[in-house]
């Protein structure tokens, strides 16, 4: 169990995105698209009006265009300056002529390992408090009745 929670934690790690040119971009790399404020119309009949960014992972890159297996859509809404809209992996061809901006994924390495160690400590105290708690509710403390054998 100690091992399994750190494991889980680091999987679901802590990523950022730092702007990398066109070129850098290779199939396999994940990537943040930020579109153009004029987008190309088959692309926004695709992915909505509102559009401004899409994440996901590059399946291939040509000239002209990339096809992205989509994780998720930005969209700029007027209660909130950005709403990410999940997406199941569907694939999309992005011309180049609508990308403003290419941002490659890494992880965090130093916020992922905060997270380990916060989560971590704070899945240990929870255990502890449930130990506690069940040792107090079971009355915990016999006198000393239950711990001593008798001779016969």
């Amino acid at each position: 169990m100690r091992r399994l929670i750190p494991a889980v934690l680091f999987l679901a790690g802590c990523y950022r995105y730092t702007a990398t040119p066109h070129t850098a971009v290779a199939a396999g790399t994940h990537v943040r698209v930020v579109l153009s404020p004029s987008p190309d119309s088959t692309l926004r009949a695709i992915l909505g009006i509102a559009t401004t960014a899409v994440e996901g992972r590059v399946v291939s890159v040509a000239d002209e265009a990339w096809s992205l297996s989509v994780d998720g859509t930005y969209k700029r809404r007027s209660t909130s300056p950005q709403d990410r809209t999940n997406w199941a992996g569907e694939r999309v061809t992005i011309p180049l002529s609508s990308v403003a901006r290419v941002e490659e994924r890494f992880l965090d390495r130093r916020r992922t390992r905060r997270a380990i160690v916060l989560g971590t400590v704070g899945a240990i105290v929870i255990v502890r408090l449930a130990v506690l708690a069940v040792e107090a509710s079971s009355g915990g403390d016999d006198g000393g009745r239950g711990t001593q054998l008798r001779k016969t």
